[in-house]
């Protein structure tokens, strides 16, 4: 609780620094795994643990929830899933969804 109070400024940078740190190191170890697409970098990931379905046996991710966005009395946003079953491909696209749209 006094840290702000002994560090003052100092501890800002600090925290800034190694908030950077940690983003370049994170962004390194995943980038693999995420295509470029555009000219700006994605900035956030949606990580989901998955299971073969029942079904198709293809991976199905496991996310209870697929809202980024809740406003009250805005429009709610969504990372809703589009599914190819056919080979077992799925892929985001953001949207508004729900009422007021």
């Amino acid at each position: 609780m006094d840290y702000p109070f002994r560090l003052g400024d100092q501890l800002g940078d600090s925290a800034r620094r190694w908030g950077a740190e940690l983003r370049r190191r994170f962004n390194t170890r995943v980038e693999k795994f995420f295509p470029k697409a555009g000219l700006i970098p994605a900035l956030t990931y949606i990580f989901a643990r998955t299971v073969p379905c029942p079904t198709t046996g293809h991976a199905t991710p496991l996310v209870p929830d697929w809202h980024l966005l809740k406003p009250k009395g805005g429009i709610p946003v969504a990372a809703v899933p589009v599914v190819d079953k056919e080979i077992g491909a799925w892929k985001i696209e953001i949207r508004p969804v729900g009422a007021g749209r």
